[in-house]
């Protein structure tokens, strides 16, 4: 063998020795290799086929996906995915169950490791994260589609580092990023608020507005102007925003119209005097038939817009005073339904209070009755007693044995006596 081959065969084997240390090297720093799986995460599956194990994989990264774990932990979940799908090609191929099931619980012990780290990307990168949903929420992802990409992927490697356990060493970048979001945001908010008005000044400015209207452009141009510099100063107030955006979008709008109003006006001019007239008389026809007046067209122009006017504001007045009386009406309406609910309720406690007297009345003569009852009762026991004293004091006197009978009778009509006490 030359020496050149034997180099050669040196450099393959030296080259192939480089590419699996590579390998290793690269498995062993991905998160994947930091998660161990224990005998209880084999247990849970134990009463499982290979198939129902698969299939509650495939569940937990579905739910994975809903707790937003592929934003908040992309490597865990990648990796949490990359077992499934191996798991799911070994059930295909009826391979050993034990490998399966292996993968399965890594997958699983993934998807728990991401939660814990999920919170961790939350407490570190709190502002990061709030800033970025309000931009979801301004659809800053389509509007400004390269800029946010760009932050989000810069956003995504900050978070990958703290998968890595490298949360200490991002503090620079993420004061920079910030300051980035933060411009974005500011931006974003600006296009939602005045976007509109915008394309509106754009239409006038189209229309040759500069040169047709330029005092109405030229303050279009400022209003809009001080509305981005009142934004740009507190763009989280939406009092600000909004008074900003319609304030924006008035004068943009009026811009526009005064030069539209402008252009229809040059137009005219190119007709006879009698024509521009007869438009103006006709616009205003318009009005009085929309308004059931009579033709006016009697009457110079000046005076037509004048009588008008009156119409207008006699029709306000009798408007405002209708709505005063029908408030007034409402109000009258609520007071008869509360005075007629308040009379309901006091013939209700007049009923009620009439039902207790006649109940009253009705005990007064049962207990009346029951005392004649008693009274006569005590009459018949008071005649009774005094029949039987008369009887006992008027028996003759005969012999002793006589006296000893008076005697007897006179004990019983003191019997009789305390007999009548105890009844009565």
């Amino acid at each position: 063998m030359t020496q050149k081959n034997t180099s050669f065969i040196f450099f393959v084997k030296l080259a192939g020795m480089l590419f699996v240390l590579n390998l290793l090297v690269s498995c062993a720093s991905g998160v994947g290799g930091s998660v161990k799986i224990t005998d209880d995460d084999v247990a849970k599956y134990a009463a499982m086929s290979a198939e129902d194990a698969v299939n509650s994989l495939e569940s937990s990264l579905a739910d994975a996906k809903e707790e937003n774990l592929p934003f908040y932990t992309p490597t865990y979940y990648r990796e949490a995915e990359k077992l499934y799908l191996k798991a799911q090609a070994l059930l295909k191929n009826n391979k050993s169950r034990k490998n399966i099931i292996q993968d399965v619980a890594k997958g699983d012990r993934l998807l728990a490791k991401a939660r814990i780290k999920k919170r961790e990307v939350e407490s570190e990168l709190d502002q990061l994260l709030k800033i970025n949903s309000n931009l979801v929420k301004l659809d800053a992802p389509t509007v400004f589609k390269k800029p946010y990409a760009e932050l989000k992927k810069k956003l995504t490697e900050l978070i990958v580092k703290i998968e890595e356990n490298k949360a200490d060493k991002i503090e620079k970048d993420k004061s920079k990023l910030l300051k980035s979001f933060t411009a974005l945001e500011v931006k974003s908010i600006k296009y939602a608020a005045l976007n509109e008005a915008n394309n509106i000044r754009s239409q006038a400015k189209a229309k040759k507005a500069p040169k047709l209207a330029p005092k109405t452009y030229a303050e279009a141009v400022r209003v809009y102007q001080q509305a981005d510099a009142d934004i740009s100063q507190n763009p989280h107030d939406e009092e600000t925003v909004m008074r900003a955006k319609k304030r924006a979008l008035f004068s943009a709008i009026h811009a526009l119209n005064v030069t539209n109003r402008v252009i229809e006006l040059g137009q005219k001019f190119k007709k006879s005097p009698e024509d521009v007239v007869l438009d103006e008389e006709a616009r205003l026809l318009s009005i009085s038939n929309a308004l059931d007046q009579s033709d006016l067209r009697d009457q110079a122009i000046d005076e037509q817009v004048s009588a008008l006017v009156s119409l207008i504001n006699e029709l306000s007045r009798k408007s405002a005073s209708s709505e005063k009386n029908q408030a007034r009406i409402a109000d009258l309406e609520k007071r008869l339904s509360e005075t007629e609910a308040s009379l309901a309720l006091s013939n209700k406690d007049r009923d009620q209070a009439k039902a207790e007297l006649e109940e009253r009345n009705n005990l007064m003569v049962k207990m009346t009755a029951d005392l004649v009852k008693l009274q006569n009762k005590e009459k018949e026991l008071i005649s009774l007693l005094a029949h039987q004293n008369a009887e006992a004091f008027n028996a003759k006197p005969e012999t002793k044995n006589s006296n000893d009978a008076g005697g007897d009778k006179m004990e019983k009509a003191a019997a009789a006596q305390t007999n009548v006490d105890e009844k009565i």
